[in-house]
Order: C-alpha cells, then structure tokens, then sequence
C-alpha cells in the first residue's frame, strides 16, 4: 500500500503513516496528498484485475488491492479508502488488538 502512494504520485508527494490504538482496535492509516484517485476508480479499487486510469506507465497486474483486501478480511480486519483528485489519499486498515496490547 505504502509502495502505490509512492509510485503512482509525484515524486514531492507527502506519504503519512501512522498507527494507533483505537478501542479494541489497531489502526494504520497511509495518507498522502497526491494525485488521488477517481469516484470511478475508487467504485472499482479492490476489483481483481482492474487498473486505475493513472497507472498506464507501471507495470501490474491489478491485484495488489483485491489482495490486500482479501488478506486484511481474512484477518477480521477492514480496509477503507477516502480520495479526492488532486487532494490526496487516505487508507486505513483498521484489525483487531491483541490483548497482550494495552
């Protein structure tokens, strides 16, 4: 995830992660103000196979969301993205703590 906000922005993008602890829950979110990402790439994200209209200069196979997706649910976790062009990008996984983490 951290690697797609740096190659699909430019390359003065700011990418923020930060991780904290919200109830039961561990959150790690990556935000950047980058290029951000189409209502109708947003509809279509973690379709597999499906490659964002700014991505025809990288090489992909359009899996990289579906499977993170999928590895997150896999772990009763949860993946959300927020983005508005020319504003940035905001994903936040959001699992659930240990509880040997207080």
């Amino acid at each position: 995830l951290i690697y797609n906000a740096l190659i699909h922005n430019n390359k003065e993008t700011k990418i923020m992660v930060n991780l904290y602890k919200k109830g039961e829950k561990i959150v790690i979110e990556i935000k950047d103000n980058g290029k951000g990402i189409s209502e109708e790439d947003l509809g279509n994200l973690f379709n597999r196979y499906y490659r964002g209209t700014n991505t025809k200069d990288h090489k992909g196979s359009g899996l990289g969301m579906s499977i993170a997706k999928e590895v997150i649910e896999a772990h009763n976790g949860q993946i959300t993205v927020q983005s508005k062009l020319n504003s940035g990008t905001t994903i936040k996984l959001t699992l659930k703590a240990d509880k040997r983490i207080t």
